[in-house]
């Protein structure tokens, strides 16, 4: 593997596989990334290398996954012209719109030899290069920002709130979300039933301003105009919120 001092080249050169070469990179991106609502994506270049001497090879479909012990690490399918290539010959193909990630990827690659059968060549494990993303994230700890990956394992910058740990009664107090924390007492408690016999409580929630300008993953929060409306006679269990 060889890659700038930059991170701006990545080539991999696979084993051989019944004289096939793969070679990986390096990606061509389009847009911005690193933020919440920034979205790359990239050309990935890929060369199949025919180096028997004596035989045509048809290269087929693409494959791009994470690398990794679980089963369910997503696949994404390239389905792209085939291509003859002689021997000595190489094929240069392109992967289309292939996401930001940090995490460690192989492709593989579908090939068959004139009439035999279909064989499939993996490249080496490689994580694409990208200068958005790092300098996103180099921006992103200088201003003591969270990163993070997406469920779909896209990275991002959140910055960090202004008002973050500040006590609040409705979302719109904070630059972030109010995250819940409570239900708090509003008042004395209040006689009601015949005779005023019993007594009741009137709460209403108060939580503190997400330390980022986004929530975590899975948070409960005090909605947006929550303190316009009047305290409540029980407990409301808040609803947990799960998001990418």
């Amino acid at each position: 593997m060889f890659a700038s001092r930059f991170g701006f080249v990545i080539w991999l050169l696979s084993p051989m596989t019944e004289g096939i070469g793969l070679q990986i990179g390096p990606p061509v991106w389009t847009g911005e990334c690193g933020l919440p609502r920034q979205k790359c994506t990239a050309e990935l270049p890929i060369v199949v290398e025919n180096r028997r001497a004596d035989r045509v090879v048809t290269v087929g479909g693409f494959e791009l996954t994470e690398t990794g012990y679980f089963s369910y690490a997503p696949v994404r399918h390239f389905s792209l012209p085939l291509v003859a290539t002689g021997p000595g010959a190489a094929s240069r193909r392109t992967l289309p719109g292939v996401s930001d990630t940090e995490k460690t990827q192989i492709v593989r690659v579908w090939l068959r030899f004139e009439s035999g059968p279909a064989t499939r060549i993996t490249s080496g494990p490689f994580v694409m290069a990208n200068p958005s993303r790092e300098a996103a994230k180099l921006a992103c700890t200088r201003d003591r920002g969270d990163w993070r990956t997406s469920m779909r394992g896209r990275p991002y910058c959140v910055p960090r709130a202004p008002d973050g740990g500040k006590t609040c009664h409705d979302g719109n107090e904070c630059k972030g979300v109010c995250l819940f924390d409570r239900d708090e007492p509003v008042g004395a408690p209040e006689p009601f039933g015949l005779g005023g016999r019993f007594l009741r409580q009137k709460w209403r929630p108060v939580g503190h301003c997400s330390p980022f300008l986004a929530p975590p993953s899975c948070y409960a929060d005090i909605a947006r105009g929550r303190s316009s409306e009047p305290p409540s006679h029980m407990h409301t269990p808040a609803s947990l919120v799960c998001s990418d």
